[in-house]
């Protein structure tokens, strides 16, 4: 119960320290600049937030992102997943297999791992790939960045979101019609 406080504690700080940085001059600086500190700090989930909001504010100015943005983006996200990949893949070694506290313990890291995935994806998919066709549609063209280099970029993050989750899928068992269609978008 101790860490879930502390969990819900960091969570409505981090809220609350965002709110700070985006009723500020501006917010997209702001942002960016804590995106880096967590970085250097390592504290990857501290970044995708800092970088989800990061995206919301470029794309409701009709911007898109800067390549050093883009990069952060996929800093943040790649470190919060890498780390339970590392893990998950610990967990399915034989030597932990038919024990059911370890696959307890396993479900919880997948579960960690596809909801990140899941997080990426809805803000690739939902918000940068349509933002960057729009842009690309109009024919701009912002500061050092092509647009088709950002839709590929943005693809290629999508593809290797939808990879890491296929290999979840395939690993746990699931043959569901939603783990097929899953593993067949990764390819």
């Amino acid at each position: 119960a101790g860490l879930l406080r502390t969990n819900k504690a960091h969570t409505m700080a981090l809220k609350t320290l965002i709110g700070k940085i985006k009723s500020g001059n501006d917010p997209v600086k702001g942002l960016l600049s804590m995106a880096k500190a967590s970085e250097n700090a390592e504290r990857y989930s501290d970044m995708c937030s800092f970088m989800r909001e990061l995206v919301a504010a470029k794309v409701a100015a009709g911007e898109d992102l800067t390549v050093e943005e883009r990069n952060l983006l996929s800093v943040a996200y790649k470190n919060a997943v890498g780390a339970r990949r590392a893990s998950w893949r610990t967990l399915i070694l034989d030597e932990y297999k038919g024990n059911s506290i370890i696959d307890e313990y396993k479900k919880k890291v997948s579960t960690e791992m596809k909801t990140i995935c899941m997080e990426v994806l809805k803000v690739l998919e939902d918000t940068l790939v349509p933002n960057i066709e729009k842009i690309i549609s109009a024919g701009e063209k912002s500061e050092g960045n092509t647009p088709p280099e950002a839709l590929v970029f943005y693809l290629k993050m999508a593809g290797d979101y939808y990879r890491y989750l296929s290999e979840i899928v395939v690993k746990e068992g699931d043959n569901s019609d939603s783990s097929l269609t899953l593993q067949q978008t990764s390819w």
